[in-house]
């Protein structure tokens, strides 16, 4: 498996390998599980202000110890040594892209919390990303949103932020990453001041269920003030063509198996799904 991070766990590896029917009936039994809780008007508030990012001057930030502190402050030297891809394997970082929640200091503090001290520290980056766009997941999260999800497309460009992550915290950050596969990709798409070269290669999420699209099957963008409506236009179908998009968070938030097995065939209405061979992705606990 050369070239890629190191990932331990066999559940997670198994779940990469999966294949989509398997997902789905894992995916339905967990839903089960995580069960529902009393809807409240602050669920469906924090749904459509996804995906919640932040920006710490325009270079970048770094978490540590729960604090964030803006590129700029950084010694060179010290983003050289923190963001370093060719150290030895116990030390080496990984340049794992974000471009939905996870770029949102809160969101990794909170993702990374049950790890180590000396493995909660991030350096995050802006930057563009070319030959691709953002877009977004035709599933609902458990917070009620349809998630971001990286989409290729030829001769385009999106802000995005690099996640320079030890092999550890990737393997933290898959694991919350249930719905997506782990993609590699040429780090020369990425630029950024904040660098003094590309990194050799970028990983990424990107949803299995593939990516919703507009009517003339466009890629939808993920936009700053796109989800009210986009929940709007998925309660369409997920439910009937006079609901809106806060009757389906409420849905979600009380029974997200109600979400999971059947709102989620719904919605492959509005979405077009992964073409798998576009993509360099993990193979997981399959044999190479």
């Amino acid at each position: 498996m050369s070239g890629w991070p190191p990932i331990a766990d066999q559940r997670t590896l198994r779940r990469l390998a999966m294949p989509d029917g398997e997902f789905e009936e894992l995916a339905a039994r967990l839903a089960k599980q995580i069960g529902g809780q009393n809807y409240v008007d602050a669920h469906y508030r924090r749904a459509i202000s996804y995906p919640w990012s932040e920006s710490f001057g325009g270079g970048g930030y770094r978490l540590r110890e729960n604090a964030v502190s803006p590129l700029e402050r950084l010694p060179d030297d010290e983003l050289a040594q923190a963001s370093s891809t060719t150290d030895s394997l116990d030390r080496r970082r990984y340049s794992l892209l974000a471009f939905g929640s996870n770029r949102n200091s809160d969101v990794l503090a909170k993702k990374l919390a049950h790890l180590s001290r000396d493995q909660r520290e991030v350096i995050v980056v802006h930057g563009v990303l070319s030959g691709h766009v953002i877009g977004h997941s035709p599933h609902l999260a458990v917070y009620g949103s349809l998630p971001a999800t990286l989409v290729s497309r030829a001769n385009a460009r999106a802000d995005v932020s690099l996640l320079m992550v030890t092999a550890e915290q990737l393997h933290a950050l898959t694991w919350t990453e249930f719905n997506y596969l782990l993609a590699k990709i040429d780090g020369k798409c990425f630029q950024s001041d904040a660098l003094r070269q590309p990194p050799s290669d970028l990983f990424a999420y990107v949803s299995r269920h593939g990516h919703v699209v507009d009517p003339d099957g466009s890629p939808l963008r993920l936009t700053g003030a796109g989800q009210a409506d986009l929940l709007d236009r998925a309660a369409q179908h997920a439910i009937e063509p006079t609901s809106d998009g806060r009757e389906l968070v409420r849905r979600s938030v009380e029974s997200y198996e109600w979400a999971v097995t059947e709102a989620k065939p719904r919605l492959r209405a509005l979405s077009v799904p992964l073409d798998r061979k576009a993509w360099d992705l993990h193979p997981g606990g399959r044999s190479e």
